[in-house]
């Protein structure tokens, strides 16, 4: 299906989040997110559109627009949730979350420690 009403479609999305009752915040991320797919695919038929090609597109904003990690994720959010949405079609696009970094736990003392330092 080739996207010829980008506004129609990222205006039902957003009826469908608030729906669901989403924060007027998270609604506004997801739908820029969405509108920029949407454009970046305007001559796609989306439901058609490989993980290959979505992987390209998250390659070219990272690239191109420096985005971050955690706007990643939300662009990937807002995919995912449109296909599920608009295609009653599941992505996986788990692969192309970014990976969390681990971050250790701070050192503390233990009881023992305190007692003997005390």
């Amino acid at each position: 299906m080739t996207c010829p009403n980008t506004q129609r479609i990222v205006n039902n999305f957003e009826q469908t989040l608030r729906l669901q009752r989403y924060a007027p915040s998270s609604i506004r991320t997801y739908k820029n997110a969405l509108t920029k797919f949407l454009m970046a695919f305007e001559d796609d038929d989306l439901n058609r559109i490989s993980l290959k090609q979505i992987q390209q597109y998250i390659c070219n904003l990272q690239t191109e627009q420096y985005i971050s990690a955690s706007y990643q994720k939300q662009i990937l959010a807002s995919i995912t949730k449109f296909y599920l949405f608009y295609f009653n079609r599941m992505l996986n696009l788990a692969p192309l979350y970014p990976h969390r970094k681990a971050k250790p736990l701070p050192k503390y003392l233990t009881l023992k420690e305190v007692k003997r330092l005390l």
